[in-house]
C-alpha cells in the first residue's frame, strides 16, 4: 500500500481533495477503501477544527486585554462562549459548540501532556463536566435540579 498527501496543484476544482489530505493506494495503483473515504472524512472535520481554533485565536485577541489560549482564564473562555452562544447575531447551535468545546478541551489536554501548561485555565470534573458545558442537555439538567 501507498500513502500520498495531496497537493493543491495535484488536483483543483470543485470538489477536489483539500491540500494535505492523505489517500491511500493499493498495488494496482486505485485508492483503498475504505481508508481514503476515511480519510477525506477526517480532514473535513480537521477544516471545521481549523476554523474554530481560528475563531478562539481571534475572539482572545480582540479582548480589551488580548491574551492567547496558553494565557487564557477561565472568564476568558466563557466570554467566549457567551458571545458565540447568545451575543452574537446569530448564535451558534448547540451541536456546533459542543465541537468547539471538544476543540478547546482536546487543546487544553494537549497542552498539559506536551508541558505547556500545568493544568487547564478552568475547573473540568471527573464526568467530564466543565464551565463551558452549554445547550439543551445543561438546560434541561437545570430545570431537573430547580424542579
Amino acid at each position: 500500500m501507498i500513502l500520498l498527501v495531496g497537493h493543491v496543484h495535484d488536483v483543483r476544482g470543485k470538489g477536489a481533495l483539500p491540500d494535505g489530505t492523505p489517500f491511500f493506494l493499493g498495488s494496482d495503483m486505485r485508492p483503498v477503501e475504505p481508508l481514503c473515504s476515511f480519510m477525506f472524512e477526517l480532514a473535513k472535520t480537521l477544516q471545521d477544527y481549523t476554523y474554530d481554533l481560528l475563531d478562539i485565536v481571534a475572539f482572545l485577541d480582540s479582548l480589551e486585554l488580548p491574551t492567547d489560549l496558553l494565557s487564557a482564564t477561565e472568564e476568558d473562555l466563557l466570554a467566549y462562549r457567551d458571545e458565540r452562544t447568545k451575543y452574537q447575531d446569530e448564535p451558534v447551535t448547540p451541536a456546533t459548540w459542543r465541537r468547539r468545546r471538544a476543540l478547546i478541551n482536546n487543546f487544553y489536554d494537549w497542552a498539559i501532556e506536551a508541558q505547556w501548561l500545568e493544568r487547564r485555565p478552568y475547573t473540568k470534573t471527573r464526568n467530564g463536566r466543565d464551565v463551558l458545558s452549554w445547550g439543551a442537555v445543561m438546560e434541561l439538567a437545570y430545570r431537573q435540579w430547580r424542579f
